[in-house]
């Protein structure tokens, strides 16, 4: 049985675990992503990204049926973006 109901799960899956892992893939893909010529880095596309991953993985989390499927996602999500960032931190 789950401790927590379905409407509760709904609702931390969409709020806060969404946006911190938007916002780790933000600043991963601001990190990884390669400069272009005119000295705009990685950061411009990942703003601009930030908002349609945002809405997918809001609309994931509402819309999906099986809550464990969205919590493994956002989480192996979350933790691959995080252990990147770790990666590039250590690699300097």
């Amino acid at each position: 049985m789950n401790p927590l109901p379905g409407w509760l799960q709904r609702g931390l899956l969409a709020g806060p675990l969404v946006a911190a892992t938007a916002l780790a893939v933000m600043c991963a893909l601001a990190e990884h992503l390669p400069g272009g010529p005119g000295g705009a880095d990685g950061v411009a596309v990942a703003t601009i990204a930030l908002p349609v991953l945002w809405s997918m993985l809001v609309l994931h989390a509402l819309l999906d049926a099986r809550l464990t499927r969205v919590w493994v996602s956002l989480l192996l999500l979350l933790s691959a973006c995080v252990l990147s960032l770790a990666w590039v931190a250590v690699a300097r």
